[in-house]
């Protein structure tokens, strides 16, 4: 059994400890800090935490459970927002590496919200590039002696403790003499100045640390440890930071679109494409969020897990939509709707302010001001002044979600495998320029490969009408993987386009079963004969008549046309819309036309009294093309998902075989922080293909309740622009390199 299930017999026992702690602390009358404790004590604070520590060594997904039941109960919470950094960055890191006293002493006052954290992590010199740190830690007896400044720290005004990285040895390379300690924050020599904001808000401090002393005790892993121990702490703190996903349309955005609904006289054409724009990145990056919290239940977070993508997107979507970076006319205007729903004429940045790194994404890189007075503080830990509420969101970690499902499968990892495997045997990409210019200009023994000998061209296809029987899913993943290779062969054209607008008909019919068997075993090649650029919501076309299954008429740039022996071709006739099926050897010509992209030809058809067969009339016609095109739309990201990330792929291995003045040219901060924000791109691309495959692959995905309509038109619009960006960085580093 999955190790991250939880059985009906846990799920069980679960609910009776809850129902075992309510009785003896029923919620009405315990104190919220006594309710609390009592919770750590009896296992219920984090589940997949070890026995004795606030946990019962259970799956992750198990804390839904407990949630859940508190929350029915009216049960406190122990406000995770006010204590993020102890919850998602400390009790983690201390988890891994601490000693059994430094747990039994930090983990349960951390979680109750007794003592808060902060993280003492970046410095003036050092934000970006954590390893550069100047902070000194020099031993002395059983103490270290810390001297030095971080800056950026957010909650060190409350704090009880930080974690805090040090340099112990400055004469090893610098990633070796760093060492991990936890600091008192009410120790003498640590002063806390607060850095204000363009808003006029404090959210961030610097800290000054001047002879502050350190137990030893209080190190965390070894000494020179640090930079190992840190990227714990690191992993953990993406995921508490950037693994909260907000529900649709919240947060500032949320309050804008309400505006421009209800506030007609504020709207512009420019407000409106600015405000789409940032709407569907918004969407992108929740979806990352959601994918982000379903590979950390998995157990793998892995490089994409990291949630630096999504924290650093919010902080730079919600300064946008703030309007603290206006661009031009769109910028101001957004602020309009802004003021106009707030009701106030000043910046407005709804909630807490984001930990970021300094020079990642900060709207003001503040001064302190006051007298020394007010910078001076030494306080204990602070009592929580909300009042009891009843149990929210996850207390730590992200909460479980089994829909929809963001992830690869393992039957999908093996289909990518074998795929890829196909595409390394050909040398695709690399081989692919050589045979730009000749004839034909697509690979057949390749198509036959994938379309009959692999059956990839008849995936979604039911098994009764000779498919594989699988789910748009995978498409997709083929898709992703010919993206990657360029592959050049009409998988597009006839195992996407034309395949789901047949699948979308009735399958029961004669005409429309008989094709579809004949495209799921590679027989034939088909393609949909409309332009390429027909959006998924125009009208159905009428270039083409059909009078006594003879059609007449033009199409141009069909893709794949030219290696199609079948046609699915929308017609008018005398009594409304209607699809055909056309053999390509009588009555039609194919005249190939110039395309930028030359691995996907496109060609216009003549059809000159061709003979044709009917396939779907009037309404099942309209619906049966309708849907196809927004199938394709959706399926067309992960393709799109796939050049983009071969773009990145080769673009990062090419930055570090590249050299400059005596080092690779990867090693430029300004070239990192560029591939960086492609990568961030891809993450959430990656979430909104996935997203719109799931939803396709859907047995009711065009039912009353389908998300269908936004999920296509997210991927579509998101993933086409990753692809180009990275496609541009790609040309731009090699063409200027070279």
């Amino acid at each position: 059994m999955d190790e991250n299930t939880v059985t009906s017999q846990e799920r069980d026992e679960l609910r009776e400890r809850v129902a075992e702690l309510l009785a003896e602390h029923d919620p009405a009358t315990t104190d919220r800090l006594d309710f609390l404790r009592a919770r750590f004590d009896a296992g219920l604070a984090w589940v997949h935490y070890p026995v004795g520590l606030g946990g019962l060594g259970l799956a992750r997904k198990a804390q839904a459970v407990v949630d859940a039941a508190l929350a029915d109960a009216g049960a406190p919470h122990n406000d995770p927002r006010r204590n993020g950094i102890g919850l998602g960055m400390a009790a983690p890191t201390i988890l891994a590496v601490g000693t059994e006293e430094q747990k039994r002493r930090f983990l349960r006052p951390l979680w109750t919200g007794e003592e808060i954290w902060c993280q003492l992590f970046s410095e003036p010199g050092a934000g970006s590039d954590l390893a550069a740190l100047a902070t000194r830690a020099v031993r002395d007896g059983d103490d270290w002696v810390v001297n030095g400044q971080k800056v950026w720290t957010s909650s060190a005004h409350n704090a009880r403790w930080a974690i805090l990285i040090a340099r112990t040895d400055p004469d090893v390379p610098k990633h070796r003499g760093l060492t991990y300690f936890v600091c008192d924050m009410t120790a003498p020599g640590v002063e806390v100045r607060p850095l204000r904001q363009i808003t006029g808000e404090a959210e961030f401090n610097e800290v000054f640390l001047t002879d502050v002393r350190i137990p030893d005790a209080h190190r965390l892993g070894g000494v020179g440890e640090g930079w190992r121990v840190a990227q714990t702490t690191l992993m953990n703190e993406r995921v508490a930071i950037g693994g909260n996903v907000a529900p649709r349309e919240s947060g500032m955005l949320g309050r804008v679109v309400e505006t421009w609904r209800t506030r007609p006289e504020l709207r512009t054409a420019e407000l409106h494409e600015r405000l789409l724009r940032l709407w569907v990145e918004q969407e992108a990056f929740r979806l990352a969020g959601i994918r982000l919290h379903q590979q950390l239940a998995a157990g793998s977070p892995g490089p994409e897990g990291l949630g630096d993508e999504t924290r650093l997107r919010a902080a730079r979507t919600s300064t946008v939509e703030s309007g603290t970076r206006p661009a031009g006319r769109g910028g101001l205007a957004l602020r309009r709707l802004v003021v106009a729903q707030t009701g106030a004429g000043r910046l407005h940045r709804p909630g807490s302010g984001l930990p970021l790194s300094a020079g990642q994404g900060q709207l003001h890189r503040g001064r302190h001001f006051g007298g020394a007075a007010q910078h001076r503080r030494r306080a204990g830990a602070r009592a929580s002044r909300r009042a009891q509420g009843g149990q929210g969101r996850r207390v730590e970690g992200p909460a479980p979600m089994s829909t929809p499902d963001l992830l690869y499968s393992g039957i999908e990892a093996d289909l990518r495998a074998t795929v890829r495997d196909v595409f390394a045997d050909r040398g695709l990409p690399a081989s692919l320029v050589s045979g730009m210019d000749s004839e034909p200009a697509y690979d057949t023994a390749l198509w036959r490969t994938l379309a009959a000998d692999l059956g990839l061209a008849g995936l979604p296809v039911p098994e009764h009408l000779g498919g594989q029987g699988a789910t748009w899913r995978e498409t997709a993943l083929v898709l992703e993987e010919l993206g990657r290779a360029v592959a050049p062969v009409p998988f597009f054209g006839s195992a996407v386009l034309t395949t789901s607008v047949l699948l979308n008909a009735d399958t029961g019919a004669e005409p429309v079963s008989a094709l579809l068997r004949r495209l799921a075993t590679g027989e034939v090649t088909a393609t949909l004969a409309v332009p390429l650029s027909t959006a998924p919501h125009a009208d159905f076309p009428t270039s083409v008549k059909a009078e006594a299954r003879l059609l007449d008429g033009t199409v141009t740039t069909v893709a794949d046309a030219s290696v199609a022996d079948v046609l699915v071709v929308p017609a008018v006739t005398a009594d409304g819309p209607a699809l055909f099926a056309v053999d390509t050897s009588a009555g039609v010509d194919v005249d190939e036309v110039t395309s930028f992209d030359l691995t996907r030809r496109v060609a216009d058809v003549r059809l000159r009294q061709a003979p044709a067969h009917e396939l779907a009339r009037g309404i099942a016609a309209t619906d049966a093309l309708a849907r196809g095109l927004r199938t394709a739309a959706g399926l067309l990201a992960s393709e799109q998902l796939g050049v983009a990330q071969w773009c990145l792929d080769t673009t990062v291995e090419y930055v570090r075989q590249r050299h400059q003045f005596g080092r690779p040219v990867g090693s430029f901060q300004a070239l990192k922080h560029r591939l960086a924000d492609v990568w961030l791109e891809l993450v959430a691309a990656r979430a909104a293909a996935r997203y719109a495959a799931e939803v396709l692959g859907a047995p009711d995905a065009f039912g009353s309740g389908s998300d269908v309509e936004v999920a296509v038109a997210v991927a579509q619009s998101y993933c086409s622009s990753v692809a180009v960006h990275a496609a541009e960085e790609r040309s731009s580093y090699t063409v200027a390199s070279a």
